[in-house]
């Protein structure tokens, strides 16, 4: 699995997205294969200023990436994505990696693809027993999807903001303004509760908070926090990053501190923020 954030602040005006990079592999028999720590597991979906970031198994994650891109690239008027319509493409390209699984899993244990179980059209005109009904229906519900997604950016004056987890339904919400996914997801949202961390919040402090939650859910399936967070402003054309090495300190500040609020109403903190913010580059977008 892995871990990956996506935040709303300064009144949802802005998104701050991070997303840890590590891939884990198990056991070949006995030997364990150590994890890969330059996993790309954030995409930009350009030319509009969103990205996605995922979590699960690394293969169907990517499927789904490739599918929701290839969407949108085959829109009529690209330029013109409101909220519900980037909900209908999230869902079809999940359901078109789904039906896959689905597919290959009724082959490999039974020996028939999806469509001539859920058609009842067997081979040489075989009927379909009930059995055959039954069992279909217990491959489906015991297959996993291993992919979780965060949807987030602006195209236009429109916010994009949303969670899909595995088969769940698709999440949209503005308040607080908090997702999180993959194996640390737990640890995260449990930190960026006690944080208070909402919507309203100002950039510097949202920043702290995001890191605390990735640099506290390190663990064997979770990385440590990437080198930048990216901030997408729903004024400013520009995509941003912001360099955790420099959140470090003020991580060791607030360490033992329960409130983090002094952070809104330093000019210093704003200043520092402002002026660490950097554009995009080519080389960053994973």
């Amino acid at each position: 699995m892995t871990l990956g954030i996506g935040v709303l602040c300064d009144h949802g005006e802005t998104m701050v997205i991070g997303s840890e990079k590590r891939a884990t592999y198990g056991a070949t028999g006995n030997v364990p294969i150590g994890p890969n720590d330059e996993c790309g597991k954030q995409f930009y979906l350009k030319p509009h200023r969103v990205f996605v970031s995922v979590a699960g198994s690394m293969s169907t994650c990517h499927a789904v990436y490739a599918q929701l891109a290839h969407l949108i690239d085959h829109l009529k008027e690209p330029n013109k994505i409101p909220p519900e319509l980037m909900m209908t493409l999230i869902d079809e390209a999940r359901f078109h990696e789904l039906r896959r699984v689905y597919n290959w899993q009724m082959k490999r244990k039974m020996g028939i693809t999806l469509h001539e179980w859920a058609t009842g059209k067997l081979p040489r005109g075989i009927k379909m027993h009930d059995l055959i009904v039954k069992y279909g229906l217990e491959i489906l519900n015991h297959t996993p999807f291993k992919c979780e997604l965060i949807v987030a950016g602006f195209v236009g004056e429109h916010g994009l903001f949303f969670r899909a987890a595995q088969k769940e339904i698709i999440q949209e919400e503005t308040s607080p303004g908090v997702y999180a996914i993959g194996i640390g997801q737990a640890d995260t949202m449990r930190h960026l509760n006690k944080r208070g961390q909402n919507v309203h919040m100002t950039l510097p402090r949202t920043l702290l908070h995001v890191y605390e939650a990735l640099y506290l859910s390190q663990s064997q399936y979770v990385g440590p926090p990437p080198e930048l967070l990216l901030v997408v402003k729903k004024r400013d054309s520009r995509i941003a990053v912001f360099p955790t090495a420099f959140l470090e300190g003020w991580r060791k500040t607030y360490e033992s501190r329960a409130i983090t609020a002094s952070l809104d109403d330093s000019g210093i903190a704003a200043g520092d923020v402002l002026h660490r913010l950097r554009e995009l580059k080519e080389s960053e977008n994973n």
